[in-house]
């Protein structure tokens, strides 16, 4: 089998041939297929004489199947040997299908189309590096021991690193009480910054027992549209009023509840994981700016096709998210956010093009051990079996985007070893 590409602007044609010998084995690989669940009256099924199944069948019959796996194995290879990536369902034309001459299958369809990218490599960058300083691993680790705090009720007024119990309720500003602004029971941990503006400062100086309101607005971009913008009144009722008690940090502590054998060794394990994780973000900074250094130097755009397509992805990524957080999909201004997404789409779906086409001129492809490699990364990352993984990418539609993934790192790591980079 040969598969080869042609562009005519954003148009593609996939050819992809087979020799008789592949359309042969194709058809006899067919009628076995048909032999082993044939009924055919004096035998068990499946133990038919093939040349008996194949009269009782038809020739015709079987090649006609036979040229279904040949239609679908010309896609499958074709796409995966020419790397084409069609932007719509290719129109099939057949040019020809005999066991005497071969097979010749065309997909034509508008598809991401090359573009040129004459400087790639001997490039030099710079991009704004991230530090690691002291003050980031002390917040780090203070951050690591206070998971092992503990409250204990205070009789004081609250104040900021305090946890407040509360009730709230909340209504508009004609009174009436909107249904999804309540809670009983509410720990509310001061300082943290996880509400909107002005919620926490409101409960600064209270006492337990202590009622109190205020009207605070809502963020413009509050995502449950339906509170958007909005004024609305709390009245709290302030049930206890906690303070945060940290462990004294000694090394026999450290050594308790990490197996660390000091409070320096886990500061430096602190410090060694915050530089590991600073490392990653500063190489793909260094990338991201790599490549924009380089698709600025691109005078083709991307086609409005991929463009919307990529923005439909970010739309269904950006619902994905939303939902998560409890909105529901009517409350959803898909327009709007289709809207939003249209620049960083174009964005990407540039340096998408401009990534294909660099691995169309080094020959970097994506094998099956990159494949199996990231599957056992994803499977142990979510600790599920591999196969379960395989199913989620196809339930979800999500294969293409690990393939496209899978290429645009293993190019991003070749021109970044091709080029100077320096951090500011």
């Amino acid at each position: 089998m040969q598969a080869n590409k042609k562009f005519d602007g954003n148009n593609c044609t996939i050819t992809v041939t087979f020799d008789k010998s592949e359309v042969e084995g194709i058809y006899n690989k067919t009628l076995n297929k048909i032999v082993r669940s044939a009924k055919i009256a004096g035998f068990r099924p499946g133990k038919a004489p093939v040349k008996m199944v194949e009269k009782q069948y038809g020739k015709d019959t079987i090649f006609s199947e036979a040229v279904n796996e040949i239609v679908n194995d010309a896609f499958t290879k074709g796409i995966s040997e020419t790397g084409v990536e069609f932007l719509e369902q290719p129109k099939l034309d057949l040019k020809k299908c005999t066991v005497e001459e071969g097979a010749e299958v065309e997909f034509t369809g508008e598809a991401i189309p090359p573009v040129k990218v004459e400087k790639y490599k001997d490039l030099t960058i710079t991009y704004a590096a991230g530090k690691v300083d002291e003050s980031l691993v002390e917040k780090d680790m203070n951050a690591f021991i206070e998971r092992f705090a503990t409250e204990e009720t205070s009789e004081e007024a609250s104040e900021s690193g305090n946890t407040v119990v509360i009730d709230f309720h909340g209504s508009d500003t004609d009174g009436n009480p909107i249904e999804k602004v309540h809670a009983h029971d509410y720990p509310v941990r001061l300082g943290k910054g996880g509400f909107i503006a002005g919620f926490e400062d409101a409960l600064i100086g209270v006492k337990a027992g202590d009622k109190k309101e205020v009207t605070l607005k809502f963020p413009d971009d509050y995502r449950e549209t339906d509170l958007a913008g909005k004024d609305v009144k709390f009245a709290f009722t302030i049930k206890d009023v906690k303070k945060v008690v940290l462990p004294e940090l000694t090394d026999e502590f450290v050594k308790e509840i990490s197996g660390m054998e000091s409070v320096e060794a886990l500061k430096n394990d602190i410090r060694t994981h915050m530089e590991n994780h600073t490392k990653e973000e500063n190489e793909t900074k260094a990338k991201n700016a790599l490549l924009d250094q380089i698709a600025a130097t691109v005078s083709d755009e991307p086609p409005a096709k991929m463009v919307d397509v990529e923005a439909r992805k970010m739309l269904r990524d950006t619902m994905y998210r939303l939902m998560s957080y409890g909105m529901k999909p009517e409350e959803l201004k898909q327009e709007e956010l289709l809207a939003e997404a249209q620049e960083p789409a174009k964005k990407k779906a540039k340096s998408k093009m401009i990534l294909r086409s660099i691995a169309d001129a080094e020959n970097i492809k994506v094998e099956q051990t990159d494949i199996d490699d990231e599957l056992d990364r994803l499977a142990a990352t979510y600790r599920i079996k591999r196969k379960e993984v395989v199913k989620r990418l196809s339930d979800s539609g999500s294969t293409d985007m690990l393939l496209d993934g899978l290429l645009a790192n293993k190019v991003l790591d070749f021109i970044y070893s091709k080029n100077t980079i320096k951090p500011e």
